[in-house]
């Protein structure tokens, strides 16, 4: 029981010991007779009046639940005298019985009803053993009375017990909403692919509550790759099952086959792939989690879709659209980033504009292209190169050192080999510690005019390392 319950519970018991004070006192003219002013039902009135305005002004959220019995006992013990000392008629106060328990029922939880039960008894019993009050007929009212308090208590209990748990259930739902909406934000903010495959798992088990997630996407060849795993408390994952997976991605919605949930990743553009998340045996999955599921599983989808829009805008900021290899802007980044024994190198093919003139300008975008690919296929780091000119190509080649012009020399003997329109010339300088890249560059710029000067379809070193 939170604060604001108790709190209000304490209030709702001061506004019955009120009502009862006050009916008690509203009773009284009709009950003076040539006797007088019936002093104990006065006193029964008072003290449930000042007792309901204490009641009201005591701090219930600071203390347990269970410190509401306390004003219950007080309220039995009135109920009680009351009967005892006041009014002849035993079945006065039989009404009080019914509110005391309704009220039990409010602020306290099941089965408290039943432990309050024989003292209730008791004071309602009591006042029978007094000669005054003695009245055979008024005995068994109370396995009547009493039973009837605590069935309406006990109900009473239970509705309430519902309504929390409901209450809980709605601000347990409201969070995942929220948690949906923020895990949307967080995917959508996260910038390195190789990490939201994993945070797209954790996140997964997280909003939907379970134990273990996997994240599987489309490789574009009809399979799916592992893109990220939360394996929670275990050190394994557990694959989902296969068809369990199928379906999902053919159908669109979620599937649960077994203790496993998988949550197809829906984008703009279609299925791009699915998280399949485990819960503990026995999980119940109600269709708030499913529609949870699917639109965690649609936010997960749009932000993946647009970290690969993101990904393909960056790739073609930095590709040469004709072959498909870096393009000047790609080139500048990889000078930008040399290091001392880089090898940087520049190709450039030989009477180009020949080819041109004499086969026509699509069968020289060809020779770029062949050369693009051959670069690219032949090189140990394919990100490495770029189309530096128009018939102009860099490379760079990671700690190459002094073997770099060996490795640009077997490069041209294996073009001379595919017999292509033209051969190719090219200027090596390794980068030093201490020299800028720039200068670094213009030492192999140097070297490949050295090239195409001596008679092209050769590889020169920068002038200040050996020739080959």
């Amino acid at each position: 029981m939170d604060e604001g319950v108790r709190r209000a519970a304490g209030r709702q018991g001061a506004a019955l010991f009120l009502a009862a004070g006050i009916i008690t006192l509203l009773e009284i003219p009709l009950k003076t007779g040539s006797g007088g002013l019936p002093v104990a039902p006065a006193l029964t009135g008072l003290i449930a009046v000042v007792g309901g305005v204490v009641t009201w002004l005591l701090p219930w959220h600071r203390w347990s639940g269970r410190a509401l019995l306390v004003p219950a006992t007080g309220a039995l013990v009135l109920i009680w005298s009351g009967n005892a000392f006041g009014d002849p008629d035993p079945y006065t106060y039989s009404i009080y019985f019914v509110v005391l328990f309704a009220w039990l029922g409010l602020s306290q939880p099941r089965g408290t009803a039943l432990l309050v039960a024989v003292p209730a008894a008791v004071a309602y019993v009591t006042p029978l053993f007094s000669s005054r009050l003695h009245d055979p007929s008024a005995w068994p009212t109370v396995f009547v009375a009493v039973p009837v308090c605590v069935l309406v208590s006990e109900t009473i209990s239970r509705a309430v017990a519902r309504l929390g748990a409901s209450r809980d259930l709605d601000a347990r739902r409201v969070g995942d909403l929220e948690a949906i909406v923020g895990a949307a934000a967080l995917l959508q903010a996260e910038s390195d692919p190789n990490e939201l495959g994993p945070m797209l798992a954790r996140v997964a088990t997280s909003i939907l509550h379970g134990q273990e997630a996997v994240v599987l996407l489309e490789d574009g060849h009809g399979g799916r790759l592992t893109a990220g795993t939360h394996a929670g408390d275990n050190s394994t994952v557990t694959l989902p099952p296969l068809d369990a997976v199928d379906e999902a991605l053919r159908e669109g919605h979620p599937v649960h086959h077994a203790d496993t949930l998988v949550v197809p990743l829906r984008g703009a553009s279609g299925v791009l792939g699915a998280v399949a998340v485990r819960f503990a045996p026995g999980t119940v999955l109600d269709s708030f989690s499913f529609h949870a599921a699917q639109l965690f599983g649609s936010q997960a989808g749009l932000a993946l879709e647009q970290q690969r829009a993101i990904e393909q805008l960056t790739v073609e900021a930095l590709e040469d659209p004709l072959t498909r290899v870096g393009n000047r802007r790609r080139g500048a980044a990889l000078l930008k980033a040399l290091e001392p024994n880089d090898a940087v190198v520049l190709i450039d093919l030989d009477q180009f504009k020949l080819v041109n003139d004499t086969a026509g300008h699509a069968a020289g975008d060809r020779v770029l292209v062949m050369l693009g690919d051959y670069l690219r296929e032949a090189a140990r780091d394919a990100d490495a190169i770029a189309r530096y000119g128009g018939e102009e190509f860099l490379l760079v080649l990671r700690a190459a050192g002094d073997s770099a012009a060996g490795a640009i020399n077997r490069l041209l003997d294996g073009w001379r080999d595919l017999r292509p329109l033209t051969t190719f010339s090219a200027g090596v300088a390794v980068h030093r510690a201490g020299r800028s890249p720039a200068a670094t560059l213009g030492r192999a710029d140097a070297a490949l005019y050295r090239a195409k000067r001596s008679g092209r379809d050769r590889v020169c070193q920068d002038a200040a390392e050996e020739t080959v």
